[in-house]
């Protein structure tokens, strides 16, 4: 599963949990409705600090959207060693050890 269907289905999960229509849930995340669309479609293409910045606002785990192993690389290789550099370093900061998270 790619990061963009794992995000969508966190989202649609979250919107559905507060019963939020589209327009209430995309205002209230700060993103316009067809950027919010494309997202919980799957089919936008978010960048790393949208991803980021979504993950804060709705309190969840990165670690929930990346998917795991050598197979998540293929489809997206550029975008998944973007979201790692940034783990990388958050997680440097933190102290905490990164490859204790088998990214």
């Amino acid at each position: 599963m790619t990061i963009m269907r794992k995000l969508a289905d966190a989202l649609n999960q979250i919107r559905a949990e507060k019963g939020l229509s589209i327009t209430a849930f995309s205002e209230e995340l700060g993103i316009s409705r067809s950027c919010m669309q494309m997202l919980l479609s799957g089919k936008a293409n978010p960048r790393v600090d949208t991803l980021e910045y979504l993950v804060k606002r709705l309190d969840l785990d990165m670690g929930d959207l990346i998917p795991q192993g050598e197979k998540a690389l293929a489809p997206y290789p550029e975008q998944w060693k973007r979201v790692c550099d940034h783990l990388k370093q958050i997680l440097q900061i933190l102290g905490e050890d990164y490859d204790r998270y088998n990214l």
